[in-house]
């Protein structure tokens, strides 16, 4: 689930790990973007669009993203 929706697991074997997990977690939620895309089509069949970021100059930043999603009806 984490993976199809951009987000990331944290499998702490002890609660000694907690404190890096939520420290991670902290890092990622300060650098969070929201994007948004109004498509130009007005198809109303709820289908599956992919989608893919890219960050421009910076090919060894990774997007961390769902992979795409259902049109609304």
């Amino acid at each position: 689930i984490a993976d199809q929706t951009g987000g990331r697991m944290y499998t702490p074997k002890r609660i000694d790990d907690l404190g890096g997990a939520y420290s991670e977690i902290a890092d990622d939620l300060r650098i969070q973007y929201r994007l948004a895309y109004n498509s130009p089509s007005r198809d109303q069949s709820r289908r599956w669009h992919a989608i893919s970021v890219q960050i421009k100059n910076r090919p060894e930043a990774l997007a961390r993203t769902r992979k795409g999603y259902y049109t609304r009806t």
